[in-house]
């Protein structure tokens, strides 16, 4: 069985994302008590502006190459090992996103500079940031909206060191403003730098989402909790995306490139040293999904794509989500002895 959930990232961040699938799932399972979110806190904490985007459509780089999606794993121990690495008497205690993200902007960094023969070519990493508890009134998740704003961090130095893009990350996101003002001002920003540079070739701009402590795996349509879940089919390069595994302790990490920058990324030794990358497996007791006709899991990713032909003796619960550079699916399994045991509700 699958389920397509279609978001705009116009309308909603991935908190709401979230938010609308528990409250989904429920109403789905009759819980006793479902949560009324709250659903226009986004609009009035931030009304609607007449500012023009930029659009993709001038940006021939990501319309007509094409990109290669590939899935990292980083158990709890290569996590600890990485953190580890990066620790220093300036660099106190990195998190496992900073840590992640500043291995994987390096060797896709690394990349770019080995095709292109640079040896400092500037690159932008973006983040987005979740408003809803730095604001001076916290909201509650249940606020529905797009409550965030984006931090830009930019690194041109020759040599890449993790600890160095460690505390530039950290000083970008220290030095975030909350207020009305300062957010519209750092939206405008990210947007018209990342678009400016990718149009003109001078800049590489690597953007970087984090589904890391989000309630992903709580969603209970009545069948049991989700086996897996993954990000498919990012249409366009440079992006990666974060997810826990299910036993919460490691991240899968899905990582989107152009397909000669993907050859020299996915053979980085320091990468190698801490991720697997595409494991032939995804948790136990989980087939292999394949999008269309690829023979690796979830590998290369042409165009946006349909899933692909999924295990006939499994249940599945799909859920596609269209994001401003992205096509998110979650893929839910639920085993046929559960269904058929009845855990499955009918009316």
């Amino acid at each position: 069985m699958a389920i397509g959930v279609l978001l705009a990232h116009k309308i909603a961040d991935a908190t709401t994302f979230i938010t609308f699938m528990k409250i989904w799932a429920s109403i789905a399972r009759e819980a006793d008590e479902v949560v009324h979110p709250e659903l226009f806190a986004g609009a009035i904490l931030f009304p609607p502006v007449n500012y023009k985007f930029p659009s993709n459509d001038n940006l021939p780089s990501i319309q007509d190459e094409p990109c290669v999606l590939k899935r990292l794993l980083f158990t709890a121990s290569n996590i600890d090992a990485l953190k580890a690495k990066i620790s220093s008497a300036s660099v106190q205690q990195p998190t496992r996103v900073e840590a992640i993200t500043a291995l994987i902007w390096k060797c896709a960094m690394t990349a770019s500079r080995s095709i292109k023969g640079m040896c400092s070519r500037p690159s932008l990493c973006t983040q987005p940031v979740n408003l809803r508890k730095r604001l001076s009134t916290p909201l509650s998740d249940y606020s529905i909206g797009n409550i965030l704003t984006v931090i830009t961090t930019e690194f041109s130095e020759t040599d890449i060191e993790l600890q160095r893009l460690v505390l530039k990350l950290r000083k970008e996101l220290k030095e975030l403003k909350v207020n009305r003002e300062e957010i519209s001002d750092n939206t405008k920003k990210f947007l018209e730098t990342t678009s400016s540079g990718i149009e003109s070739g001078a800049v590489d701009a690597y953007n970087f989402s984090s589904w890391c402590r989000m309630p992903v795996y709580e969603a209970d349509f009545g069948w049991g909790k989700p086996t897996w879940i993954a990000f498919i089919n990012f249409n366009v390069p440079n992006v990666a995306g974060f997810l826990d595994t299910r036993e919460g302790d490691g991240i899968e990490a899905w990582v989107s490139l152009r397909e000669d920058e993907m050859t020299i990324f996915e053979h980085d030794e320091e990468l190698l040293s801490f991720a697997s990358v595409n494991p032939n497996k995804g948790p136990s007791n989980l087939d292999q999904v394949h999008v269309e006709s690829t023979t690796d899991t979830l590998n290369v990713v042409h165009k946006p794509q349909q899933l692909g032909s999924l295990d006939s003796n499994a249940a599945y619960f799909g859920m596609l989500c269209h994001m401003s550079l992205s096509t998110s699916a979650v893929i839910y399994r639920s085993f046929n002895r559960e269904l058929q045991g009845g855990r499955r509700r009918s009316k």
